[in-house]
């Protein structure tokens, strides 16, 4: 895959992600499991905030998927089986989070009336946010491991601190204290993503 194209993708992840998190301001409940009912009212009186920042998620989580897998084989050589398993936990946690990041659209659209299955989407959406930052830790420090000997040292030690980071948030699919977490792995994966991105435009 292009160079820049790689770097393209970083872009929208990036702004993505961002974007989705802006949009939610709103709605300080969101992705907090002990709040659920909380987050329902909330996206309910924010339609247009929930729609929107459901697809700015979605569209940022699924330009990770080739992002991810692209990256491995931005080399010469045949990427590692470590490299490729770490690619493909990132890609398969993006997977499973960008189905569920639209459902706090779904439940806006059809689900106002019906809280009772409203919060069980919007529970489910956080299990699998919950399950996308486990995948993505692990995935993050596969690939760091990986590319111990291709990459610079300060960009595989910001995977490593960023995917241990990222493991711990994992826990919010039964704790809040948990989802706080992101405060700091959020915008650690997310400048690992900006370095990458970079690094593949300059090469």
């Amino acid at each position: 895959m292009n160079r820049f194209v790689v770097a393209l993708l970083g872009i929208v992840i990036i702004v993505g992600n961002l974007g989705a998190v802006a949009l939610l301001q709103a709605q300080p409940s969101a992705y907090k499991i002990e709040q659920v009912e909380t987050w329902y009212a909330q996206a309910i009186a924010d339609p247009s905030g929930a729609v929107a920042s459901a697809w700015f998620f979605t569209i940022g989580l699924a330009a990770m998927v080739p992002f991810a897998l692209a990256i491995v084989f931005d080399h010469d050589a045949p990427p590692s089986r470590l490299a490729l398993t770490g690619a493909g936990s990132v890609a398969a946690g993006a997977l499973l989070n960008a189905a569920g990041t639209l459902l706090p659209a779904v439940v806006v659209t059809y689900l106002a009336a019906s809280p009772d299955v409203g919060h069980a989407l919007l529970a489910l959406t956080i299990d699998l946010d919950a399950a996308f930052n486990l995948l993505l830790g692990a995935g993050l420090l596969a690939l760091s491991a990986a590319h111990a000997r291709t990459w610079p040292r300060w960009l595989t030690g910001l995977g490593a601190i960023a995917g241990l980071a990222s493991l711990p948030v994992a826990g919010q699919a039964f704790d809040d204290d948990f989802a706080r977490l992101l405060v700091v792995s959020g915008p650690l994966w997310i400048a690992w993503i900006l370095a990458v991105s970079i690094r593949s435009a300059k090469r």
